[in-house]
């Protein structure tokens, strides 16, 4: 059971709102594991626990490996996993009625 981050997580299992009490409660704990797992330069392996009551699949590791690599093109992960409203990405596919990566805004 791995988590992206923390942030994530809480507000997964409270609330929207636990999601910044955890940033207000621990500004200098660095909990995004997601950015760490792919910075390592080895071969990676994610597997994960689809029926998981603790850590919602949103959440979980492999959707912020999967959102960074579809989304941000880059290897922050910050903020994955979280209740965000919709990446503009996807508002402006969504508008055209094509796939993300065949926008023509993007």
């Amino acid at each position: 059971r791995t988590f992206c981050n923390l942030p994530a997580v809480a507000q997964r299992l409270l609330g929207r709102w636990s999601g910044t009490a955890v940033q207000m409660l621990e500004p200098f704990w660095n909990t995004d594991v997601a950015a760490d797992y792919l910075a390592v330069p080895c071969p990676k392996v994610v597997a994960n626990d689809a029926a998981d009551m603790i850590v919602n699949d949103v959440s979980s590791l492999k959707s912020g490996v999967a959102f960074s690599a579809e989304i941000r093109k880059q290897q922050t992960t910050k903020g994955s996993g979280c209740i965000l409203d919709s990446p503009m990405e996807y508002q402006l596919s969504e508008w055209e009625n094509v796939g993300v990566l065949e926008s023509k805004y993007l």
